[in-house]
């Protein structure tokens, strides 16, 4: 009686033990049916999961590992190291920017300056023109005047602004070396 009860214990052991690998089986296959069904419906997230997988350093790491390859740095790169890069220069950007403004405020002074040498230029001009009559037109030229009239003429016609331009480009630098320099 003991052989038929142990027989009927083993049996029902076996039973039970194959009930639960049964249940367990089924539960990981409704679960990797589920895994499946989700990332197929949030595809955005699998192919974003894909890529950071592929971009990831341990994955790297293992690929070296395994086919015995030495991978250039740029494959461990992290996520941190690529955020820095947008960030990486930013003080030289803004140093030359502020550089280049301060550029661009003198240029406009000195524009501002010529503009009014250029009005004075065309002031004198249109007097020129006003002043101008037949006996002045055929009168002959003064010959050389002296350095120390022409200061007298100067002192007291004054001198107007346009001429300033003229001094300066008869030196050795002109005025458009001045600006890009």
């Amino acid at each position: 009686m003991g052989a038929v009860i142990n027989a009927f214990n083993n049996m029902g052991e076996g039973i039970l033990a194959f009930i639960f690998k049964l249940i367990f089986i089924l539960a990981a296959i409704a679960f990797a049916m589920v895994l499946v069904v989700f990332l197929i419906q949030a595809w955005p997230f699998t192919v974003s999961f894909v890529i950071g997988i592929l971009f990831c350093e341990i994955f790297y790491e293992k690929v070296s590992e395994t086919t015995n390859i030495k991978l250039p740095d740029y494959f461990y790169i992290n996520v941190e190291d690529f955020l820095q890069t947008f960030s990486q220069g930013d003080e030289e950007v803004e140093r030359v920017r502020s550089d280049l403004e301060e550029k661009r405020e003198a240029a406009e002074k000195d524009v501002a300056v010529m503009r009014e040498a250029l009005k004075s230029a065309e002031y004198q001009l249109e007097q020129v023109k006003a002043k101008r009559s037949l006996k002045n037109l055929f009168k002959r030229q003064p010959a050389d005047i002296s350095d120390r009239a022409a200061k007298a003429l100067e002192m007291e016609l004054g001198k107007p602004k346009w001429t300033q331009y003229i001094d300066e480009a008869s030196q050795e630098t002109s005025a458009w070396e001045r600006l890009l320099a």
